[in-house]
């Protein structure tokens, strides 16, 4: 089993160091300023931003983001699932273009743990594991999450777990549009 680089955030994990991290709003946590959170992922690499929460949920932290770091709001209900598998198709297709374009990706909900981990459990599916390895994967990545030690499972409800588990993987894989 590889060793993980440590994460640039408490309350993010790495799911494959340097190209991937997964966690909390960057805005959610007091006490540390805002952009000063936004400059340590930026400093780890990250050049894309997956946003799952939406419109009002979490402060706004795009005028943090330097020229050339992308953003992507695609958000999923709170406490939920995506409302239609396309929506969970279009997060992960556009996972996928930012990769290929070598761009570390950062994705995230507000806590870090429903939305995130449904959509990491998926991407993990997308990877070539079957329904429960992506999950057991998932849930190993997770614990280099400080959250981890109060929230020791993820993803947040059943329902996503059962979303991950149902995933349907060739669906996602049509041509990207």
């Amino acid at each position: 089993m590889r060793k993980l680089p440590p994460p640039p955030l408490a309350h993010s994990y790495w799911v494959e160091p340097a190209r991937l991290l997964a966690g909390e709003h960057p805005c959610a946590v007091q006490g540390i300023a805002q952009s000063r959170r936004v400059q340590l992922l930026v400093a780890a690499g990250i050049r894309a931003f997956i946003d799952l929460t939406e419109e009002g949920e979490q402060p706004d932290y795009r005028h943090f983001l330097p020229s050339g770091v992308n953003y992507h709001r695609l958000s999923i209900p709170d406490h939920s699932v995506p409302r239609t598998p396309d929506r969970m198709r279009e997060i992960l297709k556009t996972l996928a273009r930012e990769l290929r374009r070598d761009a570390a990706v950062y994705v995230h909900c507000r806590a870090g743990y429903g939305r995130t981990g449904t959509t990491i459990g998926c991407w993990l599916r997308e990877q070539g594991l079957a329904p429960r390895q992506a999950v057991d994967e998932l849930n190993r990545l997770w614990q280099q999450n400080a959250r981890s030690s109060v929230w020791p499972v993820v993803p947040e409800t059943e329902e996503q777990e059962r979303y991950i588990l149902q995933w349907k993987v060739e669906a996602a894989r049509a041509p990207a549009g």
